[in-house]
């Protein structure tokens, strides 16, 4: 995907991204989506503070706000924030490992980037922790965490390399796919609907809204880092006084990232599965279970 970083000072067009400007003129908002992966942190920092505009036209939020410090300069002094999809990556990999009737399963990515190979991490291990719970042998195609080495397509735009990249893992036996390429996952969702077998999993979004309905018939889940959550932090600080300017950071606990519902796949995900990922959420959230990636920021 071409493009630039941009400044926390451009204007609230980050990018082209088809699907996401359908979702942005639904809700009549300009599109923040990431020229480049690259730039996820200050169009991260933009979509905050078009979150804060929006609510700051809500009457009662705004006369008490006005009465603190006004939200677009709260926004401005936040000092950003980190909503890490290696966690729900982490979540998203063990369903994978658990709905999979081959006992294969892939991830590629636009691009090797920490942005994307954070995902690209959580997923297989999530994978190999369902392995050595169940005592199984599920294989995740297109990741080597240890080598940080993997199928990448070059870019995160052209969607007839995320088909023919996903019907490769299709053809190796891949029964569910984890694409990590903006609108290229487009392909992989085609050639999954394709198949008549394959799943994927979204990611950043829920993919069940923000996709194609045509696409919800193999749309598993989606791995989410819910920019919302950040918003309401700080509107919530701005308001009470207990503003200060250190970073959002997205937990499973706050909301911040974590998977979006089964949808329509719902009958393919039993209720141990789903009772094992909730197990794994509170394990999470209370530090038995620690998710980590070399790409993490420092």
């Amino acid at each position: 995907m071409g493009g630039r970083v941009m400044s926390r000072n451009d204007p609230l067009s980050c990018g082209n991204n088809p699907t996401v400007s359908r979702v942005a003129a639904r809700h009549n908002h300009r599109s923040v989506v990431a020229v480049t992966r690259y730039d996820e942190v200050a169009c991260l920092d933009l979509a905050l503070l078009a979150g804060l505009q929006v609510i700051h036209r809500i009457p009662a939020i705004r006369s008490v706000a006005q009465a603190h410090v006004s939200l677009k300069e709260s926004c401005s002094q936040r000092g950003g924030a980190d909503l890490p999809g290696r966690v729900g990556a982490y979540l998203a990999g063990y369903l994978a490992a658990g709905v999979s009737q081959t006992g294969k399963v892939a991830t590629f990515g636009g691009g090797n980037q920490p942005p994307v190979t954070l995902f690209m991490d959580g997923f297989v291990d999530g994978v190999a922790k369902y392995n050595e719970v169940h005592g199984t042998a599920v294989v995740a195609l297109g990741w080597d965490k240890a080598t940080q080495d993997g199928v990448f397509t070059g870019d995160f735009e052209d969607i007839n390399k995320g088909l023919t990249t996903a019907q490769a893992f299709i053809d190796q036996g891949a029964d569910v796919i984890l694409p990590v390429a903006g609108q290229v996952g487009e392909g992989a969702a085609r050639a999954a609907l394709d198949s008549g077998t394959a799943s994927i999993i979204w990611v950043d979004s829920d993919g069940y809204d923000t996709l194609s309905p045509d696409f919800r018939p193999v749309l598993l889940t989606s791995v989410l880092k819910n920019t919302g959550s950040a918003v309401v932090e700080i509107v919530k600080t701005s308001i009470d006084d207990t503003f200060d300017n250190a970073p959002f950071i997205g937990t499973l606990e706050n909301g911040g990232v974590g998977i979006a519902p089964f949808h329509d796949l719902a009958p393919r995900v039993s209720a141990e599965l789903s009772a094992e990922i909730d197990q794994l959420r509170s394990d999470i959230v209370a530090g038995t279970i620690v998710v980590t990636s070399p790409s993490t920021p420092r």
